[in-house]
């Protein structure tokens, strides 16, 4: 029999973090270019599409798939809901958290497989809550996923 789990959700929030570390990143890049390499100017053509391929997965830029919820529900299935989604119709689906995550304490970085799709999340400790923060990385380093048909058991 299944353990129930505290449940815990949240709404994720574009990261002013990754925006000024991505920004100060490709600006500094820029300057060396320019500064130590001239005749490579070329490669700053790079830098717009390194930038949009930075940006674009946290949602800084319209029209991309994003997660915006995660919720751990009391049987510890984690749900996942996409700001624009086709296949998923913006409903919470459930996700199977990946082994090669990375969680530490100033990152969480989920990889997910949702409906046959892999999904890479950042959670930045300034997208959620410093509670949901420190829960998410319990929940990611240490709960093991019962089985689904396992009946749930208030304890």
């Amino acid at each position: 029999m299944a353990a129930t789990l505290t449940p815990f959700s949240a709404n994720l929030h574009r990261s002013r973090r990754w925006l000024t570390l991505v920004l100060s990143m490709h600006g500094a890049l820029a300057v060396v270019l320019l500064a130590y390499l001239p005749a490579w100017w070329g490669l700053l053509l790079a830098v717009p599409l390194t930038l949009w391929l930075a940006l674009a997965p946290e949602g800084w830029l319209p029209g991309q798939h994003r997660v915006v919820r995660l919720t751990v529900d009391p049987r510890g299935r984690l749900l996942v809901a996409f700001e624009r989604s086709p296949w998923l119709n913006g409903a919470e689906s459930p996700a199977e958290l990946l082994d090669d995550s990375f969680i530490s304490t100033w990152l969480i970085v989920l990889n997910l497989r949702v409906e046959g799709r892999r999904h890479s999340v950042m959670v930045w400790p300034d997208s959620v809550s410093a509670e949901f923060h420190r829960a998410l990385r319990v929940y990611s380093l240490w709960f093991q996923a019962a089985d689904k048909s396992a009946p749930v058991v208030e304890i």
